[in-house]
């Protein structure tokens, strides 16, 4: 990732901070990335219930809930793009903080 993080330095960036909300017993954090000309929304939830949910939304009529996964390890073997994988490297590490 360290590779593909310097050749898309310019084309990276994180779009908005952390926002975070209690509700149900979990603790729900998300961030936007946007790399390559996509964008994408991670929603990690802790606590009672642990997911972290993906959702591309650049050009995306058909917005749903996103896809949810138990780990980040299984974002990152679900999507191998190296612009994706810039993208979940900044966000695990800004919703793991």
């Amino acid at each position: 990732i360290n590779n593909a993080a310097r050749h898309y330095k310019l084309k990276f960036k994180i779009m908005s901070n952390v926002s975070t909300s209690i509700a149900n017993g979990s603790t729900y954090k998300t961030t936007t990335a946007s790399a390559g000309g996509n964008t994408w929304s991670f929603l990690q939830v802790t606590g009672k219930i642990n997911y972290i949910s993906v959702l591309k939304t650049t050009n995306n009529p058909f917005r749903g809930a996103g896809k949810e996964f138990k780990t980040w390890g299984e974002v990152e073997a679900a999507y191998k793009s190296a612009d994706m994988q810039i993208a979940i490297f900044s966000a695990k590490s800004i919703l793991s903080a």
